[in-house]
């Protein structure tokens, strides 16, 4: 069918695009009523015609490789996966909106997933323990109305993604996590590399990679916890000023000198000489080293090492740990005046009445002061 001169209408007539004129077509109008299941190939084909299906769409097709349904821009119900241990790819490049979709597997042999056009759902679970996901298309999700759980082997970007406040986002890949624009939300990521370069405000942050570097460049403050690991990367929150909850940075080094405000304890594993936190006012227990774990003085944080074999010297001059504990865990060349003067600079400047518990010693004597 043609719109006129030079103006020809997609396959996808009722609820398409003109490819040479850019009008769209008028609202779909093919669509299916009621819930709809795919077993085999033939279900394929039947469906495919359709724009929307007012119920629920189910996956239970033992044997099928891949299923393309290039028309289908809405699922008034629930993506449902129930089996469909065969399909490697799935793609639903005009799927715009579903509510509930949950590929909770096995998808053993799923690589490819096409969802270019989503942008809103209730919840996406693209968390199944063995996912071989390599290429995952959610290039115009713009904000999260439930939660987002991804688990792939290949880079996950997310070029469009603003937002997940009120959801919980999650993606482990064995790649790259690229979320360039997510100004706000929460994120748990743990990835070779990762990309939040413009998150500003956060509830909560986990990012850990297995080398390198972790950087938050635009952060200033999160509700929750914050996390940060790499064996031997600089921990990198230049702007941030406050922690709601619990604050631990496992990292190479760890550069955070606006942190002012933790409401949590506060934990820092690190590879430098120094720790340097000159803004620090209060955290509710300081741990220098880890304390925690068992056995504590080998125990592994993300599979980070949880020693400090460096560290000599903490500059904390303003902190209050509000007669909350300090802990002394694996960190074997910390002098034990270093120690005792950290502690009489707290009992000096707030009457400071708390606990110094040290693991893993006896601490060196020198140097001093």
């Amino acid at each position: 069918a043609t719109d006129g001169p030079g103006g020809q209408w997609d396959e996808g007539r009722a609820c398409g695009w003109c490819i040479r004129c850019g009008r769209r077509l008028p609202p779909c109008t093919n669509v299916f009523v009621g819930s709809f299941t795919i077993a085999n190939s033939i279900d394929v084909t039947t469906i495919s015609p359709y724009c929307e299906i007012t119920g629920d769409l189910t996956l239970n097709c033992a044997g099928l490789t891949s299923i393309t349904l290039p028309m289908l821009t809405k699922i008034g119900g629930n993506f449902n996966w129930t089996s469909a241990p065969d399909i490697v790819t799935l793609s639903l490049p005009q799927l715009a909106s579903a509510q509930q979709m949950g590929l909770p597997g096995p998808a053993p042999a799923l690589t490819t997933l096409v969802l270019t056009k989503l942008t809103s759902f209730t919840y996406l679970d693209l968390s199944f323990a063995d996912s071989k996901i390599t290429t995952l298309d959610l290039s115009s999700l713009v904000s999260l109305g439930g939660d987002l759980d991804i688990v792939a082997l290949g880079d996950v970007s997310l070029p469009s993604l603003t937002s997940s406040v009120g959801a919980r986002l999650s993606i482990n890949s064995s790649g790259s996590v690229s979320l360039p624009k997510l100004a706000s939300g929460n994120a748990g990521i743990a990835a070779a590399t990762v990309d939040l370069s413009a998150l500003t405000t956060a509830s909560e942050v986990i990012v850990i990679v297995p080398s390198g570097p972790v950087s938050l460049p635009a952060l200033l403050s999160a509700t929750g916890d914050v996390e940060l690991g790499s064996p031997d990367g600089l921990l990198s929150v230049p702007l941030l000023t406050s922690v709601g909850r619990t604050a631990l940075f496992a990292g190479g080094d760890v550069s955070a000198p606006n942190l002012a405000t933790v409401g949590g304890g506060l934990s820092v594993v690190t590879q430098a000489t120094t720790l340097d936190l000159p803004a620090l006012k209060s955290a509710a227990s300081l741990s220098l080293g880890w304390s925690t774990g068992d056995p504590i003085c080998t125990a592994d944080v993300w599979n980070i090492s949880v020693a400090s074999p460096n560290l000599v010297s903490v500059n904390l001059p303003l902190v209050n740990v509000n007669n909350g504990p300090l802990n002394i865990g694996n960190c074997p060349a910390l002098p034990q005046c270093r120690i005792t003067a950290f502690a009489n600079q707290l009992k000096t400047a707030y009457g400071w009445t708390g606990a110094t518990n040290e693991y893993c010693g006896p601490q060196p004597t020198a140097p001093c002061p």
